[in-house]
């Protein structure tokens, strides 16, 4: 290095600004988790696609049970996802899939004599009454057998805890608010 040289070469400048970089996204990480942000998203992803599909089912399905709502985790694609069936049963049936959060949530459901968490080996199925725009527990049984769900609540929590949002099902009417 010669002498008097006071000046920052090139690549000691793209060191600097690489290293604040890497800290300023490790720091907006942090944060994000910490305010919650990712539970507030999947909430409001959760409660907009419920809503979407009532709206369809009033609109479009021939019978209860012809269109579902299912909320999952898939382990392999680490993250939660939100699912709806149409057709379902029928030779011409397809899903549209959308992931909702990401795999480190916890979202669970509860209600009346229910409670559970949504994780890899349990899911969460709901379809509306076609007629009564009622919400029901989906299964592959004869639309005859749907009854009004139990399930009145999901909570997404962020990984900490400290922040959770509630969806609450009003099962009666197939009203969905996130609070």
């Amino acid at each position: 290095m010669k002498k008097g040289n006071a000046g920052l070469s090139l690549v000691e400048l793209i060191v600097v600004i690489a290293i604040i970089a890497v800290m300023s996204g490790v720091g907006l990480y942090g944060i994000g988790q910490i305010s919650g942000y990712r539970a507030k998203q999947c909430a409001k992803q959760i409660e907009s696609s419920l809503t979407s599909t009532k709206v369809t089912t009033l609109g479009k399905a021939k019978s209860t049970g012809d269109i579902y709502w299912e909320l999952y985790k898939d382990a392999a694609n680490d993250g939660f996802y939100v699912k709806t069936v149409y057709n379902a049963g029928l030779a011409n049936e397809y899903a549209e899939t959308k992931k909702v959060g990401v795999g480190n949530l916890n979202v669970q459901y509860s209600g009346t004599s229910i409670a559970g968490v949504v994780n890899t080996s349990n899911s969460l199925k709901l379809c509306y009454n076609r007629a009564s725009g009622e919400i029901c527990d989906w299964s592959a049984a004869p639309p005859s057998t749907y009854s009004r769900t139990n399930v009145t609540e999901i909570l997404v929590k962020n990984p900490s805890g400290t922040k959770s949002y509630k969806i609450t099902l009003v099962p009666a009417t197939g009203k969905v608010v996130r609070k």
